[in-house]
């Protein structure tokens, strides 16, 4: 009996809910996502876009939805933006599909349980800190202004 072939996932901006244990991500609608299998979690760094394998997770949960139908809370956690934002990014990722229909567009709501984590390399690790306390100290200093 032969191995399965672990199918990928592609992170090209650096998540912080790729360090945890659970995840989500919101993707068109694709076969290749199916409840119970592993996946290879990627995340694309660097200006040289060096492709670094950051996990190893299961998908636990399916849920299908539209753009205009996300929470604005779960864009934030999701995607660390607003819902205009969001849609943003979503567009640039896949107008060109066929299945792209605006805010009307059929999208996965995907859950991650990692399974195994990679060390990453020290470097990324220094820079993926330091990204972090800056996102804290802005979040506090605008709390502190209002």
């Amino acid at each position: 009996m032969t191995k399965n072939k672990l199918h990928s996932i592609t992170f090209t901006k650096k998540f912080n809910k790729l360090t945890s244990i659970t995840f989500t991500t919101v993707r068109l609608l694709d076969s290749v996502y199916r409840l119970g299998n592993e996946y290879k979690v990627f995340y694309i760094y660097g200006e040289n876009k060096v492709k670094i394998k950051v996990s190893t997770a299961r998908l636990v949960s399916m849920r299908l939805t539209k753009l205009k139908w996300l929470d604005s809370l779960f864009i934030l956690n999701d995607a660390e933006c607003d819902k205009e934002q969001f849609f943003e990014m979503m567009r640039g990722f896949y107008s060109r599909r066929a299945s792209w229909d605006g805010w009307g567009t059929e999208v996965q709501v995907l859950t991650f349980k990692r399974i195994s984590y990679e060390k990453l390399s020290e470097i990324m690790d220094k820079e993926w800190r330091a990204d972090r306390e800056v996102s804290c100290n802005k979040t506090v200093t605008k709390e502190t202004k209002q």
